[in-house]
């Protein structure tokens, strides 16, 4: 299957990789948009002991309607820029 690449995000057979930005402590859990080459994410968990990290797969499992399971964090666990895993 052919690879498609885009910036922000990229699908390899049955896996879509994003590329994301996280703000947290922000007021409000929303996808703001784009934001150097990374898909902008606010979320209002503190970044403390994986509870940003656990509050961006429960959103990102709301917003695309998938199962938390599916979604793997590959990089970026301690950082801001964060690279995504989704089995679709």
């Amino acid at each position: 299957m052919a690879e498609y690449v885009q910036h922000w995000h990229t699908f390899k057979s049955n896996t879509l990789v994003l590329q994301c930005h996280i703000l947290p402590k922000s007021s409000v859990n929303q996808i703001v948009g784009l934001y150097n080459g990374r898909l902008k994410i606010k979320l209002t968990t503190a970044p403390t002991e994986g509870k940003a990290n656990k509050a961006l797969i429960k959103f990102l499992s709301k917003e695309l309607q998938v199962p938390q399971a599916t979604i793997v964090i590959e990089k970026g666990e301690m950082d801001h820029k964060k690279t995504w895993s989704l089995l679709i």
